[in-house]
């Protein structure tokens, strides 16, 4: 539920118009016990206040945010947690928060005073009491129209698919689809439109009124089907599956390099740069053309059961999703291989795999064999990553000799490498990860006996 980015202001709160009563106020400090003790003997009656321990951190910040939407809630955070971790906790929500530093105290006194000043804080940033009482006015209740299309039943109608699908296994698998029109800009009410493209998968065997169950595929990048439909055990379960094109791929309103290339190089960034559109590709507009699917749909099958199942990146989308749309018409969610919300970037992606390449390769020191082996090498760990330089700089030896669509011009053979090397690094399949100490130590060997073994 936590994700993307809140800029906190040059002020330690800030108030953001709310969608439901209920209030949201983080402090952070050493002295918490003090001042909580304080704080609750001076808050407004029903105000909820809890210490959350970092053991059962997230359940509590769930429990907290859950009350939030009904009543006022100081929560005091562990300073074990990261501050831009505190930043993108209610990101989406409609609450209004705040961050409150807690100033050190001496005596039972002071606590006393640094509670009166946590309320003074959140009273300024309108986070106790209601919004009558803090600014004298009533809360203003008109908000910017968007931009979005409603849809009534019959609006949606299925037909033949745009994509050229080729014949399927299964005889009974029925591929429809639909496009529905979504604003560019949601914030704009003038906004122009842009397709979002959904695919239906249904088995024509089974009834028509069964369970939908949208899915979204990690990446991004690709759409969640291509040319060849599944094959003939695709559809296991007794469902429709409903397959959209995230924004920006595939059928809705893709996004390219000038030259029409899918291929994120350099020269394509640098392009993409001057795009004006680019910056309303975000995950919550993904999220909000995910919820206008849904809607539409849901309000052409009122009775039908909705859910929704997410992989990877795709799990990112539907945090958003279930936290602007608390309300959300859908019966459940399935999220797997979830993206950690508080750092949905690759910044760290080089780093990271890199770790994990290391931690594998050091497991080769638990075998004597393995081990000794790599000794003379000054360990396998300083090996592969000299093999990986040399490959790079077209300076090795074996590669260059023997294997040439790996060293030559970038492009394919750059693909290839990442292919190959890239299996001590993100392989799924135990075996080809296993080979890689082996391959590398005959590559660096070169003997007559390796080359066909390689």
């Amino acid at each position: 539920f936590f994700f993307g980015v809140l800029m906190m202001p040059s002020c330690p709160c800030a108030a953001r118009t709310p969608s439901k009563p209920g209030l949201l106020a983080l402090i952070t400090g050493r002295h918490a016990p003090e001042v909580l003790s304080e704080l609750r003997k001076v808050a407004p009656g029903g105000v909820v206040i809890t210490d959350v321990t970092m053991g059962d951190f997230w359940p509590q910040v769930f429990a907290g945010l859950e009350q939030a939407h009904q009543r006022d809630v100081v929560l005091h955070v562990p300073d074990e947690v990261p501050a831009d971790a505190l930043q993108r906790i209610v990101t989406g929500l409609r609450l209004p928060m705040c961050v409150i530093p807690l100033k050190a105290v001496g005596s039972s006194r002071e606590a006393h005073r640094e509670a009166q000043r946590v309320l003074r804080e959140a009273r300024r940033a309108k986070l106790v009491g209601t919004h009558a009482q803090a600014t004298g006015k009533p809360e203003p209740t008109s908000q910017k129209q968007s931009a979005a299309p409603t849809y009534h039943a019959g609006d949606v109608v299925w037909q033949k698919c745009k994509r050229n699908y080729q014949a399927s296994e299964n005889p009974h698998l029925e591929i429809h689809c639909v496009t529905i029109k979504v604003p560019l800009d949601y914030g704009d009410p003038n906004s122009k439109l842009i397709d979002f493209h959904v695919t239906r998968l249904r088995d024509t065997r089974l009834p028509k009124d069964l369970p939908h169950l949208w899915g979204l595929q990690g990446g991004p990048g690709t759409p969640p089907i291509g040319d060849k439909p599944p094959p003939a055990d695709a559809l296991p379960l007794p469902i429709v599956w409903l397959l959209p094109d995230q924004r920006g791929i595939g059928l809705s309103h893709e996004k390219s390099c000038a030259n029409g290339s899918q291929i994120l190089d350099e020269e394509c960034v640098e392009g993409l740069r001057h795009d004006d559109e680019l910056k309303h590709f975000t995950v919550s507009n993904t999220a909000r053309d995910l919820h206008m699917g849904i809607s539409a749909l849901s309000t052409a099958n009122p009775k039908t059961r909705t859910f929704v199942m997410a992989t990877s990146y795709g799990t990112l989308v539907v945090n958003r999703y279930m936290v602007l749309y608390p309300n959300s018409p859908i019966q459940g969610v399935i999220l797997d291989s979830v993206v950690d919300p508080t750092r949905p970037h690759f910044a760290y992606y080089d780093k990271e795999t890199s770790d994990v390449a290391t931690s594998f390769l050091q497991t080769c020191n638990l075998s004597p064999a393995c081990k000794a082996k790599w000794a003379p090498e000054g360990g396998i760990v300083p090996a592969f990553q000299e093999t990986l330089a040399q490959v790079a700089a077209k300076t090795q030896s074996c590669v260059n000799t023997h294997f040439p669509a790996l060293s030559g011009p970038e492009g394919a053979s750059r693909i290839k490498r990442k292919a190959l090397f890239g299996q001590a690094v993100e392989s799924f399949q135990y075996y080809e990860r296993m080979a890689v100490p082996a391959f590398i130590y005959r590559l660096r060997r070169c003997s007559a006996d390796d080359v066909p073994a390689l």
